[in-house]
Protein backbone atom coordinates (compact mmCIF):
# COMPACT_ATOMS: atom_id res chain seq x y z
CA UNK A 1 0.00 0.00 0.00
CA UNK A 2 2.89 2.37 0.83
CA UNK A 3 4.64 1.59 -2.42
CA UNK A 4 1.56 2.34 -4.47
CA UNK A 5 1.13 5.71 -2.74
CA UNK A 6 4.73 6.67 -3.30
CA UNK A 7 4.49 5.85 -7.01
CA UNK A 8 1.27 7.87 -7.63
CA UNK A 9 2.30 10.97 -5.69
CA UNK A 10 4.79 12.39 -8.28
CA UNK A 11 2.26 12.05 -11.11
CA UNK A 12 -0.39 13.92 -9.12
CA UNK A 13 2.03 16.72 -8.32
CA UNK A 14 2.94 17.06 -11.98
CA UNK A 15 -0.76 17.25 -12.93
CA UNK A 16 -1.39 19.92 -10.29
CA UNK A 17 1.52 22.07 -11.45
CA UNK A 18 0.30 21.71 -15.05
CA UNK A 19 -3.18 22.96 -14.14
CA UNK A 20 -1.74 25.89 -12.22
CA UNK A 21 0.42 26.75 -15.21
CA UNK A 22 -2.56 26.79 -17.58
CA UNK A 23 -4.51 29.03 -15.19
CA UNK A 24 -1.58 31.44 -14.97
CA UNK A 25 -1.24 31.59 -18.74
CA UNK A 26 -4.98 32.15 -19.16
CA UNK A 27 -4.93 35.06 -16.72
CA UNK A 28 -1.91 36.53 -18.45
CA UNK A 29 -3.62 36.31 -21.83
CA UNK A 30 -6.79 37.85 -20.42
CA UNK A 31 -4.82 40.84 -19.17
CA UNK A 32 -3.54 41.53 -22.69
CA UNK A 33 -6.13 40.27 -25.20
CA UNK A 34 -5.91 42.75 -28.09
CA UNK A 35 -3.56 42.08 -30.95
CA UNK A 36 -2.84 44.65 -33.64
CA UNK A 37 -2.36 44.06 -37.34
CA UNK A 38 1.41 43.83 -36.98
CA UNK A 39 1.17 40.88 -34.64
CA UNK A 40 2.26 42.74 -31.51
CA UNK A 41 0.18 43.21 -28.37
CA UNK A 42 -1.22 46.62 -27.51
CA UNK A 43 -1.56 48.17 -24.08
CA UNK A 44 -3.50 46.54 -21.32
CA UNK A 45 -7.17 46.73 -22.38
CA UNK A 46 -8.40 45.94 -18.88
CA UNK A 47 -6.50 48.91 -17.52
CA UNK A 48 -8.04 51.21 -20.13
CA UNK A 49 -11.56 49.94 -19.41
CA UNK A 50 -11.11 50.32 -15.66
CA UNK A 51 -9.86 53.85 -16.19
CA UNK A 52 -12.92 54.73 -18.28
CA UNK A 53 -15.38 53.14 -15.88
CA UNK A 54 -13.81 54.71 -12.80
CA UNK A 55 -14.97 58.20 -13.77
CA UNK A 56 -18.57 58.68 -12.66
CA UNK A 57 -19.10 61.64 -14.99
CA UNK A 58 -18.67 59.28 -17.93
CA UNK A 59 -22.05 57.77 -17.09
CA UNK A 60 -24.03 60.47 -15.30
CA UNK A 61 -23.46 63.50 -17.51
CA UNK A 62 -23.58 64.02 -21.23
CA UNK A 63 -20.34 65.06 -22.95
CA UNK A 64 -19.80 68.80 -23.17
CA UNK A 65 -17.63 70.81 -25.50
CA UNK A 66 -16.08 74.25 -25.12
CA UNK A 67 -18.95 75.91 -26.97
CA UNK A 68 -21.63 73.85 -25.16
CA UNK A 69 -22.95 72.57 -28.46
CA UNK A 70 -25.53 69.75 -28.33
CA UNK A 71 -24.43 66.18 -28.80
CA UNK A 72 -24.96 65.10 -32.39
CA UNK A 73 -26.33 61.55 -32.39
CA UNK A 74 -26.15 59.75 -35.73
CA UNK A 75 -28.75 57.01 -36.06
CA UNK A 76 -29.23 54.04 -38.35
CA UNK A 77 -32.00 51.41 -38.59
CA UNK A 78 -31.61 48.00 -40.11
CA UNK A 79 -35.05 46.40 -40.41
CA UNK A 80 -34.96 42.63 -40.17
CA UNK A 81 -38.66 41.78 -40.35
CA UNK A 82 -42.07 43.44 -40.26
CA UNK A 83 -44.87 41.11 -39.26
CA UNK A 84 -47.98 40.51 -37.20
CA UNK A 85 -50.23 43.34 -38.26
CA UNK A 86 -53.07 43.32 -35.74
CA UNK A 87 -55.82 45.44 -37.23
CA UNK A 88 -58.09 45.03 -34.21
CA UNK A 89 -55.48 46.69 -31.98
CA UNK A 90 -54.02 48.85 -34.76
CA UNK A 91 -50.53 47.55 -34.04
CA UNK A 92 -47.68 45.92 -35.92
CA UNK A 93 -44.42 44.21 -34.93
CA UNK A 94 -40.98 45.07 -36.27
CA UNK A 95 -37.58 43.54 -35.55
CA UNK A 96 -34.52 45.69 -36.18
CA UNK A 97 -30.93 46.54 -35.41
CA UNK A 98 -30.86 50.01 -33.85
CA UNK A 99 -27.52 51.81 -33.98
CA UNK A 100 -26.48 55.18 -32.55
CA UNK A 101 -23.12 56.97 -32.77
CA UNK A 102 -21.80 60.14 -31.13
CA UNK A 103 -18.53 61.68 -29.97
CA UNK A 104 -17.48 61.73 -26.30
CA UNK A 105 -14.06 63.33 -25.85
CA UNK A 106 -13.85 62.05 -22.28
CA UNK A 107 -13.52 58.47 -23.60
CA UNK A 108 -10.53 59.15 -25.87
CA UNK A 109 -7.69 56.78 -24.93
CA UNK A 110 -5.11 57.36 -27.66
CA UNK A 111 -2.44 55.27 -25.86
CA UNK A 112 0.25 53.90 -28.10
CA UNK A 113 3.10 51.48 -27.54
CA UNK A 114 5.68 51.68 -30.29
CA UNK A 115 3.84 51.17 -33.55
CA UNK A 116 0.93 49.42 -31.80
CA UNK A 117 -2.36 51.13 -31.00
CA UNK A 118 -5.62 49.87 -29.46
CA UNK A 119 -8.08 51.05 -32.14
CA UNK A 120 -11.37 50.15 -30.44
CA UNK A 121 -12.75 48.60 -27.28
CA UNK A 122 -15.97 46.61 -27.39
CA UNK A 123 -18.19 46.34 -24.32
CA UNK A 124 -20.91 43.69 -24.38
CA UNK A 125 -24.16 43.19 -22.52
CA UNK A 126 -24.74 45.05 -19.27
CA UNK A 127 -21.18 46.41 -19.31
CA UNK A 128 -22.21 48.66 -22.19
CA UNK A 129 -24.61 50.44 -19.82
CA UNK A 130 -21.72 51.63 -17.67
CA UNK A 131 -21.04 54.65 -19.90
CA UNK A 132 -23.26 57.56 -20.90
CA UNK A 133 -25.54 57.11 -23.86
CA UNK A 134 -28.57 59.00 -25.22
CA UNK A 135 -31.90 58.43 -23.44
CA UNK A 136 -33.62 57.43 -26.67
CA UNK A 137 -37.14 56.04 -26.49
CA UNK A 138 -39.62 54.93 -29.17
CA UNK A 139 -42.64 57.21 -29.17
CA UNK A 140 -45.25 54.85 -30.60
CA UNK A 141 -43.96 51.73 -28.88
CA UNK A 142 -46.61 49.62 -27.16
CA UNK A 143 -44.31 46.81 -26.11
CA UNK A 144 -40.70 45.98 -26.82
CA UNK A 145 -37.80 43.81 -25.80
CA UNK A 146 -34.05 43.45 -26.28
CA UNK A 147 -33.15 39.90 -27.27
CA UNK A 148 -31.09 38.00 -24.73
CA UNK A 149 -30.35 34.65 -26.37
CA UNK A 150 -27.69 33.51 -25.84
CA UNK A 151 -26.42 36.78 -24.39
CA UNK A 152 -27.88 40.26 -24.28
CA UNK A 153 -27.87 41.41 -27.90
CA UNK A 154 -26.24 44.75 -27.24
CA UNK A 155 -22.73 46.11 -27.50
CA UNK A 156 -20.86 49.43 -27.33
CA UNK A 157 -17.72 50.23 -29.28
CA UNK A 158 -15.44 52.96 -27.96
CA UNK A 159 -12.84 54.23 -30.42
CA UNK A 160 -9.51 55.71 -29.42
CA UNK A 161 -10.52 59.19 -30.60
CA UNK A 162 -13.64 59.25 -28.40
CA UNK A 163 -16.20 58.10 -30.97
CA UNK A 164 -18.86 55.81 -29.50
CA UNK A 165 -21.26 53.49 -31.29
CA UNK A 166 -23.98 51.34 -29.73
CA UNK A 167 -25.98 48.61 -31.42
CA UNK A 168 -28.84 46.54 -30.11
CA UNK A 169 -31.28 44.02 -31.54
CA UNK A 170 -34.80 44.92 -30.52
CA UNK A 171 -38.34 43.81 -31.34
CA UNK A 172 -41.06 46.45 -31.07
CA UNK A 173 -44.83 46.38 -31.12
CA UNK A 174 -45.80 49.82 -32.40
CA UNK A 175 -49.15 51.53 -32.71
CA UNK A 176 -50.36 52.63 -36.13
CA UNK A 177 -53.42 54.74 -36.93
CA UNK A 178 -55.00 52.72 -39.76
CA UNK A 179 -57.81 53.71 -42.12
CA UNK A 180 -60.06 50.83 -43.23
CA UNK A 181 -62.48 52.62 -45.55
CA UNK A 182 -61.02 50.77 -48.56
CA UNK A 183 -60.31 47.51 -46.74
CA UNK A 184 -59.12 45.08 -48.10
CA UNK A 185 -57.85 47.26 -50.98
CA UNK A 186 -56.43 49.72 -48.47
CA UNK A 187 -52.99 51.28 -48.18
CA UNK A 188 -51.60 51.92 -44.72
CA UNK A 189 -49.03 54.44 -43.62
CA UNK A 190 -47.32 53.16 -40.47
CA UNK A 191 -44.21 54.48 -38.85
CA UNK A 192 -41.59 54.18 -36.13
CA UNK A 193 -40.39 57.35 -34.41
CA UNK A 194 -37.92 57.91 -31.59
CA UNK A 195 -36.68 60.89 -29.62
CA UNK A 196 -34.83 61.86 -26.46
CA UNK A 197 -36.92 61.47 -23.35
CA UNK A 198 -35.28 64.14 -21.20
CA UNK A 199 -32.72 66.05 -23.23
CA UNK A 200 -34.00 68.98 -25.28
CA UNK A 201 -32.55 70.20 -28.56
CA UNK A 202 -30.03 72.21 -26.53
CA UNK A 203 -28.50 68.92 -25.36
CA UNK A 204 -29.12 66.30 -28.07
CA UNK A 205 -29.84 66.55 -31.78
CA UNK A 206 -30.54 63.42 -33.84
CA UNK A 207 -29.54 63.00 -37.45
CA UNK A 208 -29.67 60.13 -39.93
CA UNK A 209 -26.56 58.24 -40.99
CA UNK A 210 -25.65 58.01 -44.65
CA UNK A 211 -27.30 54.59 -45.02
CA UNK A 212 -30.27 55.70 -42.93
CA UNK A 213 -32.66 52.75 -43.15
CA UNK A 214 -31.87 49.37 -44.67
CA UNK A 215 -34.32 46.58 -45.39
CA UNK A 216 -33.81 43.03 -46.59
CA UNK A 217 -36.06 43.15 -49.67
CA UNK A 218 -35.85 39.39 -50.13
CA UNK A 219 -38.12 39.00 -47.09
CA UNK A 220 -41.80 39.44 -47.84
CA UNK A 221 -44.45 40.73 -45.49
CA UNK A 222 -47.33 38.27 -45.32
CA UNK A 223 -50.16 40.81 -45.32
CA UNK A 224 -48.69 43.80 -47.15
CA UNK A 225 -46.37 44.83 -49.93
CA UNK A 226 -43.82 47.37 -48.73
CA UNK A 227 -43.79 50.03 -51.44
CA UNK A 228 -41.20 52.37 -49.95
CA UNK A 229 -39.64 53.64 -46.75
CA UNK A 230 -39.42 57.36 -46.05
CA UNK A 231 -37.35 59.06 -43.35
CA UNK A 232 -38.41 62.09 -41.33
CA UNK A 233 -36.60 64.73 -39.29
CA UNK A 234 -38.91 65.93 -36.57
CA UNK A 235 -39.01 68.32 -33.65
CA UNK A 236 -41.44 67.60 -30.86
CA UNK A 237 -42.67 70.69 -29.07
CA UNK A 238 -43.99 70.19 -25.54
CA UNK A 239 -44.54 72.44 -22.60
CA UNK A 240 -41.19 71.26 -21.21
CA UNK A 241 -39.25 72.26 -24.34
CA UNK A 242 -38.37 71.20 -27.87
CA UNK A 243 -37.10 67.68 -28.43
CA UNK A 244 -35.27 66.34 -31.47
CA UNK A 245 -36.78 63.24 -33.05
CA UNK A 246 -36.43 61.02 -36.10
CA UNK A 247 -38.92 58.72 -37.75
CA UNK A 248 -39.58 56.40 -40.66
CA UNK A 249 -42.80 55.96 -42.64
CA UNK A 250 -43.69 52.59 -44.12
CA UNK A 251 -45.91 52.79 -47.21
CA UNK A 252 -47.80 49.49 -47.19
CA UNK A 253 -50.19 48.09 -49.78
CA UNK A 254 -52.39 45.23 -48.58
CA UNK A 255 -52.28 41.92 -50.43
CA UNK A 256 -55.73 41.07 -51.82
CA UNK A 257 -55.23 37.36 -52.57
CA UNK A 258 -56.30 36.10 -49.15
CA UNK A 259 -59.62 37.97 -49.23
CA UNK A 260 -60.32 36.98 -52.83
CA UNK A 261 -60.20 33.29 -51.94
CA UNK A 262 -61.81 33.56 -48.51
CA UNK A 263 -64.51 36.21 -49.02
CA UNK A 264 -65.15 37.48 -52.54
CA UNK A 265 -65.18 34.20 -54.47
CA UNK A 266 -67.43 32.43 -51.90
CA UNK A 267 -69.80 35.42 -51.90
CA UNK A 268 -70.07 35.34 -55.70
CA UNK A 269 -70.74 31.60 -55.71
CA UNK A 270 -73.44 31.93 -53.05
CA UNK A 271 -75.17 34.67 -55.04
CA UNK A 272 -75.02 32.58 -58.21
CA UNK A 273 -76.36 29.58 -56.31
CA UNK A 274 -79.42 31.60 -55.29
CA UNK A 275 -80.21 32.16 -58.98
CA UNK A 276 -80.86 28.45 -59.45
CA UNK A 277 -84.26 28.90 -57.84
CA UNK A 278 -85.41 30.81 -60.94
CA UNK A 279 -85.02 27.61 -62.97
CA UNK A 280 -87.01 25.41 -60.58
CA UNK A 281 -90.73 24.83 -60.99
CA UNK A 282 -92.60 27.53 -59.14
CA UNK A 283 -95.05 24.92 -57.87
CA UNK A 284 -92.18 23.01 -56.22
CA UNK A 285 -92.30 24.92 -52.95
CA UNK A 286 -90.01 22.64 -50.83
CA UNK A 287 -87.13 22.87 -53.32
CA UNK A 288 -87.27 26.62 -53.78
CA UNK A 289 -87.78 27.41 -50.09
CA UNK A 290 -84.95 25.11 -49.02
CA UNK A 291 -82.56 26.61 -51.55
CA UNK A 292 -83.52 30.15 -50.56
CA UNK A 293 -83.12 29.60 -46.83
CA UNK A 294 -79.80 27.82 -47.31
CA UNK A 295 -78.28 30.62 -49.36
CA UNK A 296 -79.57 33.33 -47.02
CA UNK A 297 -78.17 31.62 -43.92
CA UNK A 298 -74.84 30.92 -45.62
CA UNK A 299 -74.54 34.54 -46.66
CA UNK A 300 -75.46 35.65 -43.14
CA UNK A 301 -72.66 33.50 -41.72
CA UNK A 302 -70.20 34.97 -44.20
CA UNK A 303 -71.35 38.51 -43.43
CA UNK A 304 -71.13 38.13 -39.65
CA UNK A 305 -68.16 35.82 -39.37
CA UNK A 306 -65.57 37.42 -41.68
CA UNK A 307 -63.26 39.88 -40.00
CA UNK A 308 -65.28 40.47 -36.84
CA UNK A 309 -62.45 39.34 -34.58
CA UNK A 310 -59.59 40.78 -36.61
CA UNK A 311 -60.95 44.23 -37.46
CA UNK A 312 -61.69 47.12 -35.11
CA UNK A 313 -65.14 48.53 -34.54
CA UNK A 314 -65.21 51.67 -36.68
CA UNK A 315 -67.95 54.19 -37.38
CA UNK A 316 -67.65 54.02 -41.18
CA UNK A 317 -68.48 51.29 -43.69
CA UNK A 318 -65.56 49.39 -45.20
CA UNK A 319 -65.32 48.32 -48.82
CA UNK A 320 -65.68 44.68 -47.82
CA UNK A 321 -68.87 45.51 -45.90
CA UNK A 322 -70.38 47.10 -49.00
CA UNK A 323 -69.69 44.01 -51.09
CA UNK A 324 -71.07 41.57 -48.53
CA UNK A 325 -74.12 43.77 -47.91
CA UNK A 326 -75.01 43.95 -51.61
CA UNK A 327 -74.41 40.21 -51.98
CA UNK A 328 -76.70 39.57 -49.04
CA UNK A 329 -79.39 41.75 -50.62
CA UNK A 330 -79.08 39.81 -53.89
CA UNK A 331 -79.52 36.49 -52.10
CA UNK A 332 -82.41 37.81 -50.04
CA UNK A 333 -84.02 39.24 -53.17
CA UNK A 334 -83.83 35.88 -54.93
CA UNK A 335 -85.54 34.27 -51.96
CA UNK A 336 -88.19 37.01 -51.74
CA UNK A 337 -88.87 36.61 -55.48
CA UNK A 338 -90.49 33.25 -54.81
CA UNK A 339 -92.83 34.85 -52.25
CA UNK A 340 -93.94 37.32 -54.94
CA UNK A 341 -94.50 34.49 -57.42
CA UNK A 342 -96.53 32.51 -54.90
CA UNK A 343 -98.71 35.54 -54.16
CA UNK A 344 -99.25 36.40 -57.83
CA UNK A 345 -99.94 32.76 -58.66
CA UNK A 346 -102.95 32.75 -56.32
CA UNK A 347 -104.24 36.08 -57.63
CA UNK A 348 -103.85 34.94 -61.22
CA UNK A 349 -105.68 31.70 -60.49
CA UNK A 350 -108.65 33.62 -59.02
CA UNK A 351 -108.74 35.84 -62.10
CA UNK A 352 -108.90 32.80 -64.36
CA UNK A 353 -111.77 31.40 -62.35
CA UNK A 354 -113.73 34.62 -62.77
CA UNK A 355 -113.16 34.52 -66.52
CA UNK A 356 -114.24 30.93 -66.77
CA UNK A 357 -117.72 31.76 -65.54
CA UNK A 358 -118.74 32.68 -69.06
CA UNK A 359 -119.01 29.50 -71.03
CA UNK A 360 -121.66 27.77 -73.13
CA UNK A 361 -123.25 31.12 -73.96
CA UNK A 362 -126.23 30.97 -76.35
CA UNK A 363 -127.49 33.84 -78.38
CA UNK A 364 -130.05 33.64 -81.26
CA UNK A 365 -129.74 29.87 -81.20
CA UNK A 366 -125.99 30.02 -81.61
CA UNK A 367 -124.22 27.55 -79.42
CA UNK A 368 -120.80 28.86 -78.28
CA UNK A 369 -118.08 26.37 -77.38
CA UNK A 370 -115.16 28.84 -76.98
CA UNK A 371 -115.09 32.40 -75.80
CA UNK A 372 -112.43 34.94 -76.79
CA UNK A 373 -111.99 38.01 -74.64
CA UNK A 374 -110.93 41.29 -76.21
CA UNK A 375 -110.63 44.75 -74.86
CA UNK A 376 -111.66 47.52 -77.19
CA UNK A 377 -110.57 51.15 -76.81
CA UNK A 378 -109.63 50.60 -73.14
CA UNK A 379 -113.33 50.48 -72.16
CA UNK A 380 -114.72 48.35 -69.42
CA UNK A 381 -117.13 46.49 -71.72
CA UNK A 382 -115.73 43.16 -72.82
CA UNK A 383 -116.96 41.95 -76.21
CA UNK A 384 -117.32 38.25 -76.74
CA UNK A 385 -117.42 36.82 -80.19
CA UNK A 386 -119.68 33.84 -80.75
CA UNK A 387 -118.45 31.66 -83.51
CA UNK A 388 -120.52 28.83 -84.98
CA UNK A 389 -119.55 26.56 -87.74
CA UNK A 390 -122.35 26.28 -90.28
CA UNK A 391 -121.20 24.09 -93.05
CA UNK A 392 -118.22 25.73 -94.68
CA UNK A 393 -118.98 29.15 -93.17
CA UNK A 394 -118.16 30.59 -89.83
CA UNK A 395 -120.80 32.88 -88.45
CA UNK A 396 -119.49 35.44 -85.97
CA UNK A 397 -121.77 37.38 -83.69
CA UNK A 398 -120.82 39.98 -81.17
CA UNK A 399 -122.35 39.75 -77.73
CA UNK A 400 -121.98 42.51 -75.19
CA UNK A 401 -121.73 41.12 -71.68
CA UNK A 402 -124.10 42.38 -69.11
CA UNK A 403 -121.42 41.98 -66.39
CA UNK A 404 -118.08 43.43 -67.41
CA UNK A 405 -114.98 41.78 -65.92
CA UNK A 406 -113.35 45.06 -64.95
CA UNK A 407 -114.84 48.35 -63.86
CA UNK A 408 -111.79 50.60 -64.41
CA UNK A 409 -112.09 52.93 -67.35
CA UNK A 410 -108.33 53.56 -67.85
CA UNK A 411 -105.34 51.39 -67.03
CA UNK A 412 -103.02 52.73 -64.36
CA UNK A 413 -99.25 52.37 -64.25
CA UNK A 414 -99.61 49.59 -61.72
CA UNK A 415 -101.93 47.70 -64.05
CA UNK A 416 -99.41 48.04 -66.85
CA UNK A 417 -96.62 46.72 -64.63
CA UNK A 418 -98.74 43.79 -63.55
CA UNK A 419 -99.75 42.88 -67.07
CA UNK A 420 -96.17 43.25 -68.37
CA UNK A 421 -94.07 41.70 -65.61
CA UNK A 422 -96.39 39.81 -63.26
CA UNK A 423 -99.07 38.14 -65.39
CA UNK A 424 -98.77 35.29 -65.86
CA UNK A 425 -96.57 34.58 -62.78
CA UNK A 426 -94.09 32.64 -64.90
CA UNK A 427 -92.93 35.98 -66.34
CA UNK A 428 -91.42 36.89 -62.95
CA UNK A 429 -88.95 34.02 -63.22
CA UNK A 430 -88.15 34.95 -66.80
CA UNK A 431 -87.40 38.54 -65.87
CA UNK A 432 -85.43 37.47 -62.78
CA UNK A 433 -83.17 35.26 -64.90
CA UNK A 434 -82.10 38.39 -66.75
CA UNK A 435 -82.25 41.17 -64.17
CA UNK A 436 -80.47 39.54 -61.22
CA UNK A 437 -77.29 38.58 -63.14
CA UNK A 438 -77.30 41.95 -64.91
CA UNK A 439 -77.55 43.95 -61.66
CA UNK A 440 -74.87 41.90 -59.91
CA UNK A 441 -72.54 42.15 -62.90
CA UNK A 442 -72.91 45.93 -63.06
CA UNK A 443 -72.32 46.20 -59.35
CA UNK A 444 -69.08 44.19 -59.60
CA UNK A 445 -67.91 46.28 -62.54
CA UNK A 446 -68.37 49.61 -60.78
CA UNK A 447 -67.15 48.22 -57.43
CA UNK A 448 -63.77 47.03 -58.70
CA UNK A 449 -63.30 50.03 -61.01
CA UNK A 450 -63.91 52.40 -58.13
CA UNK A 451 -61.62 50.77 -55.56
CA UNK A 452 -58.85 49.52 -57.83
CA UNK A 453 -58.65 52.35 -60.38
CA UNK A 454 -60.39 55.52 -59.19
CA UNK A 455 -59.39 55.33 -55.51
CA UNK A 456 -56.01 53.73 -56.10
Amino acid sequence: MTEVFSKETPSRCILAFTVIGFVFLANASAESCVQDHNGGYGPNVTTVVRSLLSQKDNKLCRPYTTDNAPVLVTTELNLVSISQFREADMEFTAEMYFRQAWHDPRLAFGVTMGNSTVPVITLYGDLSDSLWQPDTYFENEVQGKIHELTIKNKYMRVYSDGRVMTSLRVTLSCSCAMDFRKFPMDKQNCGISFASYGYTTADIVYQWADERVTWAHDQEIAQFVLEKIETENLTRRYITGDFSALGIRLRLNRRLGHYLTRVYVPAVLIVMLSWLSFYLDRHSAPARVSLGITTVLTMTTLLIGIGQGSLPVVSYVKALDWYLFVSYCMVFGAFAEYAVINHRDKSYFLKLRRRSRMHNVKHNGCSVDKITVEEVNNTSDMLYHCMEAQGNKIVTETLELSEPLTRKVNKTCLDWLKSTFLDPPGLIDEWSKKLFPLIFTLFNFFYWIYYLVICK
